[in-house]
C-alpha cells in the first residue's frame, strides 16, 4: 500500500502490481503548487501503517487547511473510522495536528508526526479519538512557545516507554540543514537478537549487549545528545555521511553519501562495501527475507544487492 500525493491510497498486489483498491483520503479533489508540481492540498503524506489487517493514513499538510486521518480494512480499503476534527484540536484559533510525518503504533495508540503545535499527535485505535490535550494547546500558544511543546520532524521513534520525534521537517530542503534542537545531535537505536546498536548523530555506529536492565532509560536520557553516557560498546565504527541503516541477523547495513557498506554485527568489521552512482534518499534502504538489500537513489534509481 502506498499513500499519494495526489491524496488517494493505493493497494497493489504484490506479486503482479495489480491495483487492488483505492480510497481518497482528501476530503476533496483540490490540487496547489508544491515545490513546482500541482498536489493535494491533502496529500496522503504519512504513508500506510498496516497491522491486524487495518491500514491507517492520514491526509493534510497544515492544520488550518484540516488533517484527515482513517483506519481502512486493509483488504478491502472501507473505512473503520475517521477523524476530521484533530486539525482544529483548538476550534477558536483554528490550529492542532498537521501531517508532517510518519505514523507509529504503540500502547494501543497511534502516533503521528504533527509539526510544531502538537507532535507527536496519539489517537484511539479503536476510534480514532485525539488524545492530545486542547488546553494545552492554548497554553501553549498563548505563551509563543510551541517549540518547547512539540519537537519538529518527520520521524517517530519509541524508545523506553515513550515516542519521540526528530529528523528533518517535511518543508525542509534534503540538502540544507535546520537548526533546530530536535534535528541535530540525535541518537537513535534499533535492537536485533542479543544486541543493540546505537546510530549517534548518523556519523557512528555503536554496538552494546542487551544485557543492562536500565538501558532502555539510559537510551532515552542519551536523545538529544551525541554519545550515551555510562555504557560501554562492545565496537563502534564511524559512519560519517550516513542517510539510512537496516539490521539483519548478521549484519548491519548502512547507505552512505557515495557507498553502501555491510559491517559485521558481531565485531563491526567490514562484510562488503559498493560504491553508488548517486546518493541514496534517507531512509531509502530495506533488506528482505532473503537477504537483499534494496536502495533508492536520488536520482531515481532502484538497486538491489546480494
Amino acid at each position: 500500500m502506498v499513500g499519494s500525493g495526489d491524496g488517494w491510497v493505493y493497494a497493489l498486489e504484490a506479486r503482479t502490481g495489480r491495483l487492488l483498491w483505492r480510497f481518497r483520503a482528501a476530503p476533496a479533489e483540490r490540487k496547489i503548487p508544491v515545490y513546482g508540481a500541482l498536489l493535494s492540498t491533502w496529500p496522503a503524506a504519512s504513508g500506510v501503517l498496516v497491522q491486524d489487517g487495518t491500514a491507517y493514513v492520514a491526509a493534510g499538510i497544515a492544520n488550518y487547511d484540516g488533517t484527515h486521518v482513517y483506519a481502512l480494512d486493509a483488504a478491502t480499503g472501507k473505512i473503520k473510522w475517521q477523524n476530521n476534527t484533530s486539525g482544529h484540536l483548538d476550534p477558536q484559533v483554528r490550529s492542532g495536528v498537521s501531517v508532517q510525518g510518519h505514523m507509529l503504533l504503540y500502547g494501543g495508540k497511534l502516533c503521528l508526526a504533527g509539526g510544531n503545535a502538537v507532535s507527536p499527535a496519539i489517537y484511539d485505535i479503536t476510534d480514532g479519538k485525539c488524545l492530545n490535550d486542547a488546553n494545552m494547546l492554548r497554553r501553549v500558544q498563548n505563551n509563543n512557545v510551541l517549540s518547547a511543546q512539540s519537537r519538529r520532524g518527520w520521524e517517530l521513534y519509541q524508545i523506553a516507554r515513550g515516542v519521540v520525534v526528530s529528523g528533518k521537517p517535511f518543508y525542509a530542503h534534503p540538502k540544507y540543514n535546520v537548526y533546530d534542537a530536535s534535528v541535530f545531535n540525535k541518537t537513535l537505536i534499533a535492537s536485533i537478537g542479543d544486541r543493540d546498536i546505537a546510530w549517534v548523530n548518523n556519523s557512528k555506529l555503536m554496538c552494546f549487549a542487551r544485557d543492562d536492565a536500565g538501558r532502555g532509560e539510559r537510551y532515552l536520557a542519551a536523545w538529544g545528545k551525541p554519545q550515551i553516557p555510562g555504557l560501554k560498546p562492545l565496537w563502534e565504527r564511524n559512519c560519517e555521511g550516513s542517510v539510512a541503516l537496516a539490521l539483519c541477523r548478521n549484519a548491519v547495513v548502512v547507505a552512505r553519501t557515495s557507498e553502501i557498506v555491510a559491517l559485521n554485527l558481531k565485531d563491526g568489521t567490514v562484510l562488503w562495501t559498493h560504491p553508488l552512482p548517486s546518493s541514496p534518499i534517507p531512509w531509502g534502504l530495506a533488506v528482505n527475507r532473503d537477504g537483499r538489500v534494496v536502495v533508492t537513489l536520488e536520482d531515481g534509481r532502484v538497486l538491489c544487492f546480494g
